[in-house]
């Protein structure tokens, strides 16, 4: 009872035999029986690149895809707000807009995101227990409770 099992690098582990389609190094607590089974089916029936369950949004390379898509969208989109700015008022003014603000930051988030899912799926970073979490990692779990937060509070302050 006093070392305890770590139930979230074992399912790192098991998501990542799948992926390397060597199920047979996934090794979790009788808790996790079924992942087991599943990631043995995944691995041996199956030659997929899927974590153990859910819809295509959730198979490696589309997450890791889908999150870089969605950066260069709104990478594009600051672009653009910045140059539409600049044909309508001086930019030294740009900063005043809290939008502008929260856009900066939500690029930042979407920016970090999509390393942090890139690097996970594509290097051999460590898993990050404890102490060992990658510092990039804190700053996009730091900017995802920020984002949602900041983007209500314009939303409010806009329409209020």
């Amino acid at each position: 009872a006093g070392l305890g099992f770590n139930h979230r690098s074992a399912t790192i582990r098991a998501h990542r035999a799948v992926i390397a389609n060597r199920a047979s190094d996934v090794r979790l607590s009788p808790r996790h029986g079924q992942a087991r089974l599943r990631a043995r089916r995944l691995g041996g029936l199956f030659n997929t690149r899927r974590i153990d369950r859910g819809p295509w949004l959730f198979v490696t390379e589309g997450f890791a895809g889908t999150r870089a898509a969605i950066f260069l969208v709104w990478f594009a989109c600051c672009i653009w707000s910045n140059l539409h700015w600049v044909t309508q008022y001086e930019y030294k003014y740009y900063w005043t807009q809290l939008t502008h603000w929260s856009a900066a930051v939500e690029l930042l988030y979407f920016g970090f995101a999509a390393c942090t899912s890139y690097l996970a799926i594509f290097s051999s970073v460590p898993d990050g227990l404890g102490a060992s979490t990658p510092w990039f990692v804190s700053v996009t779990w730091l900017l995802s409770a920020i984002v949602p937060v900041l983007s209500f509070m314009v939303c409010v302050l806009f329409w209020a």
